[in-house]
C-alpha cells in the first residue's frame, strides 16, 4: 500500500517471568502473534500496577499499527503505539 497504514486494534500484554534476558519482561501480541517487548522501565511500571494475584493473566490495551508504505521501493517499517493501561484501568484476559 502506498501512503502505509493506520490501523487499530487489541493487543495483549503478556508477563514472561522466565524470559532468558530479563525476568521483568512483558511481551506484546496482536491476533495471537508477538510483535515486540515493552522497554524495561514500561514493563516494571505494568507490573508495579498489576495486583500480585493477577499476574498469571494477560492484559488487554488498545494498540494502533502504522507505517508500512511503498514509495516507488522506498519501503516503510511498521510501528506499533500501545494506549498502555494506568492502575485501575487494567483488563485482564
Amino acid at each position: 500500500m502506498e501512503g502505509g497504514h493506520d490501523l487499530e486494534c487489541q493487543a495483549l500484554l503478556i508477563l514472561e517471568d522466565y524470559n532468558a534476558y530479563d525476568s521483568n519482561a512483558v511481551r506484546v501480541e496482536i491476533r495471537g502473534r508477538k510483535v515486540g517487548y515493552l522497554s524495561r522501565e514500561d514493563a516494571a511500571r505494568l507490573r508495579a500496577a498489576i495486583p500480585a494475584d493477577r499476574r498469571k493473566a494477560a492484559v488487554h490495551c488498545a494498540a494502533k499499527i502504522n507505517g508500512g508504505f511503498d514509495d516507488d521501493g522506498d519501503l516503510g517499517h511498521f510501528g506499533v503505539r500501545l494506549g498502555l493501561p494506568r492502575y485501575g484501568q487494567i483488563e485482564f484476559a
